[in-house]
């Protein structure tokens, strides 16, 4: 990766390395808080889906993260699922 130029200030050089496309990712493991926005779900539902072992915790020192690789899969088996499941149709037929 091509560094800053040296005349530059340190700060003003952490803010081009960071700022880089190269540099920015997109986090590895959320909290669990997030994990449930980032799902579109509350707390509650995201614990039920813990217990099920649906997803697993990972416990980082004291804190307890959930891998964004986990929270993809069950996005992409939840999706598959309900491409192949019929769902009854809505309300009742008006004549």
């Amino acid at each position: 990766m091509p560094q800053p130029p040296a005349n530059i200030t340190r700060p003003a050089r952490s803010a081009l390395l960071e700022s880089s496309p190269s540099c920015a990712s997109a986090p590895l493991a959320v909290s669990i808080p997030e994990a449930a926005r980032s799902l579109g779900i509350g707390k509650t539902s995201f614990y039920r889906l813990l217990n099920r072992g649906d997803i697993v915790p990972v416990r980082i020192g004291g804190r307890v993260v959930i891998p964004v690789r986990q929270l993809k899969m069950l996005l992409e088996k939840r999706a598959l699922e309900a491409e192949h499941t019929v769902l009854p149709p809505q309300g009742g037929a008006r004549q």
